[in-house]
């Protein structure tokens, strides 16, 4: 979700820079997510039918893993054909999983090394100001602890691209994605795992936050753990 501009010394989770202060690490979670929707090329083999750059043997049945082993999350639903994989090594810190479809369905795990940035779920929550994009913010005891959750509307974040037509003039945007995000500290990691989707038929903002919610919530179940590994 887009705030804006905002200084380098502030908080993850805030702007789209390449940039290796600790303090915009988490950042960029929104330029993986375009590069993953936007820019994703077929190789792949829901396994063998996603199109992406994952090797095959990290999609083993219905479960992709880590490069490094650190955690495993199962495929989740996506419509066929059309679906999309694809890992980003984004820096020496933080890698995702993205995950999108042709119907405006998008899933992703990033995770970071909070290692050296030492961030506690308190001070990445004080960072997010709820507003007309970033819809809700709570932090909710689970299984796995504490976790930051969020909602909200990426602007023109769907995969989906409308055709606009206004007298002769033909337009394309993309249109608006809803997301439900899950913020969690684990062995020394951030995670990052959101859902997001697509409103196609006029649903409203509760009904499409609820969707996303459920989805979300659904991805969790099947995010495996491991032990901690260096990246």
């Amino acid at each position: 979700m887009e705030e804006g501009q905002h200084e380098p010394d502030q908080a993850p989770g805030r702007r789209c820079q390449a940039v290796s202060d600790p303090g915009v690490v988490l950042s960029r979670v929104r330029l993986c997510i375009a590069m993953a929707i936007c820019s994703i090329a077929g190789t792949g083999d829901l396994p063998a039918k996603l199109q992406g750059n994952i090797p095959s043997d990290r999609l083993a049945g219905d479960t992709y893993t880590s490069p490094d082993g650190g955690f495993e999350v199962k495929l989740p639903p996506l419509a066929m054909p059309g679906a999309k994989a694809e890992e980003r090594q984004v820096d020496a810190r933080q890698m995702g999983v993205f995950f999108a479809d042709d119907f405006g369905n998008v899933y992703y795990v990033l995770r970071t090394d909070n290692a050296s940035l030492n961030y506690d779920l308190e001070k990445i929550a004080a960072e997010y100001t709820v507003h007309d994009v970033l819809r809700e913010k709570t932090i909710v005891s689970t299984g796995r602890g504490s976790e930051l959750r969020l909602s909200g509307i990426l602007p023109e974040g769907s995969p989906i691209v409308a055709e606009i037509k206004v007298k002769r003039k033909t337009t394309h945007k993309k249109l608006n994605l809803h997301q439900a995000m899950s913020l969690f500290l684990v062995e020394g990691y951030i995670y990052e795992v959101a859902a997001g989707v697509t409103a196609t038929h006029q649903e409203s903002d509760e009904e499409m936050f609820t969707r996303a919610k459920q989805r979300l919530d659904a991805f969790l179940v099947g995010l495996r753990i491991k032990a901690s590994v260096p990246l």
